[in-house]
């Protein structure tokens, strides 16, 4: 079976830790060069300012096949975070963690 579209890349590295996230990254800078998230979440914070959650997955392809998803939190447009969220095993022998530990 093969799992591709817009928001998921098949690949062995997320992309994530081949290209260098840079806390303080305009929100739409961040989304010019990575590309539109597949969700998104928007609240306010405690302090009241406007506290944004992108999603992206992504599919990664080493002996066998895992889903992972990164998230990156926004206070009033900044990135102040990265995160990684879920990983799925698309195949049961997976070890998602083996490719997606060079991002830590």
């Amino acid at each position: 079976m093969l799992l591709c579209s817009s928001c998921h890349i098949s690949k062995e590295v997320s992309r994530f830790s081949t290209h260098p996230i840079e806390l303080g990254m305009d929100k739409a800078q961040f989304i010019r060069v990575y590309g539109t998230p597949y969700s998104q979440t928007v609240s306010k914070n405690e302090k009241g300012e406007l506290q944004e959650i992108l999603f992206y997955k992504e599919t990664l392809i080493g002996v066998q096949w895992c889903m992972v998803t990164t998230s990156f939190t926004f206070i009033n447009s900044k990135l102040i975070k990265q995160e990684f969220v879920k990983e799925e095993q698309i195949n049961t022998s997976c070890d998602c963690n083996k490719y997606f530990s060079r991002q830590k």
